[in-house]
């Protein structure tokens, strides 16, 4: 629930604008319960780009499990890439 709400706010304001007390606020805890888990919003930004790329690798993982045929898989992988972009 964290990193959903934190990647909604970087994704929506950027770095600088988003706080650890507005994700505190939106998650509906205290800033002291969110710094438990994150000691700096770099902390956290970085644990919100590991998600994403998690996530990212497993969408490309399962389109190219799909070899049957090459340049339909190369082309789904070069938009699912520009899209990501």
């Amino acid at each position: 629930m964290i990193l959903a709400i934190a990647t909604s706010s970087f994704l929506a304001k950027g770095y600088f604008a988003t706080t650890m007390s507005s994700i505190a606020t939106e998650i509906g805890g205290s800033k002291a319960t969110l710094w438990t888990y994150f000691s700096s919003k770099g902390d956290l930004f970085s644990a919100v780009i590991d998600s994403l790329n998690i996530e990212y690798r497993a969408h490309i993982a399962t389109l190219l499990e799909r070899l049957d045929d090459p340049e339909r898989t190369l082309h789904k992988f070069c938009i699912s890439f520009l899209e990501i972009i």
